[in-house]
């Protein structure tokens, strides 16, 4: 048992360091700029095209879902019943505006990449309210953002918005004492 420990202490420290050398970035760049060319450059729907809007569909649902459960601990958000149907508008919205891409790539002959830009901007901008609305909730407890460092950092700003938005109580507290 001792030995899987160390084993495991040893993967640990290998992956703060790819985290604190920039290692996730530049292979999340190098794979997506390895990978796209082969369907951004395609005038037609493809599974690639599916596969990117599936994505995106499961990053607003655990924004959706996440968001709903933030703001029913909430007393601010709590008796706002127009949160839930705002959500699923903004989250209809940002499809529209995706398959518009699409579109506007075929008028424009620029194959996917306004599509592909614009996918990836909601799919980015979503992911850091998740992890935001994750950690307000206290549920980094079971996922590993350990592994993610560099996402603590880029979702700091996201997380104080969540706070203040769903619990503005405690940010009054903490600048009464200072």
């Amino acid at each position: 048992m001792n030995t899987l420990n160390v084993i495991f202490d040893l993967f640990y420290k290998q992956l703060q360091k790819m985290a604190e050398d920039h290692s996730w970035t530049v292979g999340l760049v190098a794979g997506v700029g390895v990978s796209i060319p082969a369907w951004v450059f395609s005038d037609c729907w493809t599974i690639s095209h599916t596969l990117l809007v599936v994505i995106l569909l499961l990053v607003l649902i655990m924004d959706w879902l996440a968001g709903s459960r933030l703001s029913k601990k909430s007393k601010v958000m709590r008796n706002q019943t127009n949160v839930a149907i705002d959500s699923v508008i903004r989250d209809g919205m940002i499809l529209v505006f995706c398959f518009l891409g699409f579109l506007l790539d075929r008028e424009l002959n620029s194959h996917s990449i306004i599509f592909a830009s614009l996918t990836f901007a909601f799919i980015y901008h979503n992911l850091r309210s998740v992890v935001a609305n994750f950690i307000a909730l206290g549920w980094d407890r079971w996922i590993p953002l350990w592994l993610f460092n560099p996402v603590l950092k880029w979702i700091h700003d996201e997380l104080h918005a969540k706070v203040d938005k769903y619990f503005p109580e405690i940010d009054s507290k903490g600048d009464d004492e200072k």
